[in-house]
């Protein structure tokens, strides 16, 4: 029976990013779904923001409407926040989890946290200051560039506030409730979710394995040959 592998992407939505990983595992015999996420380019449209609770109904409802049988979840970044959220949620219609440089861990605040925390408050003060107000979009773009922002600077609409939504929604607290088997793959240098994230996934979830790559938070984009090699390995002992 074909494996069915369900992608999660991140807030970077070019999914032209995944198509080596996906060729690679369609290689390999399993079955690929790749869709893109509401709020981003050339996916649904949001007409409100959303909160991750809104993300697992309308993967759940993918999965029910595709008919995507016990499928193997994939997330990557938000994308792995979200494979967890829906693993927490409804763990018998997943045969197993891999979490790649996952965002889930948001208690201690992040790079990108902290970033949008202190950017919200400059807005709010500058924008008080006649002289300055008229500075406050060069400025953040400038300030968007310097922190590698850029997908958090293009999103347009509703993707915005669900954005500063999502990463206030910590799961730290319920990983050890995830049962599916679970494979953990991180870049070793990877910045935006540090290492140490990973090695916190791996005593919070149970049934878990950590496999650790060159790289930083794309290199999942990177070692296509490599992941699949894992991935299949990890089908296997399914």
């Amino acid at each position: 029976m074909v494996q069915n592998l369900l992608i999660l992407h991140g807030w970077n939505s070019q999914l032209s990013r995944w198509q080596a990983l996906a060729a690679e595992l369609k290689k390999a015999g399993f079955e690929v779904f790749l869709p893109v996420l509401p709020g981003f380019k050339n996916g649904p449209k949001l007409k409100q923001a959303w909160e991750l609770a809104d993300y697992i109904c309308w993967v759940e409802k993918l999965i029910k409407d595709q008919k995507i049988a016990q499928p193997i979840i994939i997330g990557h970044s938000f994308g792995g926040q979200l494979a967890a959220a829906v693993a927490l949620h409804n763990q018998r219609q997943l045969k197993g989890l891999v979490l790649a440089g996952a965002a889930v861990i948001r208690g201690q605040r992040s790079f990108k946290t902290s970033f949008f925390y202190v950017l919200a408050k400059l807005g709010r003060v500058v924008c008080w200051l006649p002289p300055f107000c008229l500075l406050v979009k060069p400025l953040r773009r400038l300030l968007y560039k310097a922190a590698g922002e850029k997908d958090y600077y293009q999103a347009q609409g509703f993707l915005r506030p669900t954005m500063q939504n999502i990463i206030n929604q910590d799961l730290t607290g319920q990983l050890h409730k995830i049962t599916a088997p679970t494979l953990i793959l991180w870049g070793e240098a990877d910045r935006d979710t540090p290492l140490k994230q990973a090695k916190q996934l791996k005593q919070l979830i149970s049934n878990s394995q950590l496999k650790i790559y060159p790289g930083r938070h794309g290199f999942i984009f990177d070692q296509s040959k490599k992941i699949t090699a894992d991935i299949i390995k990890f089908n296997q002992a399914l």
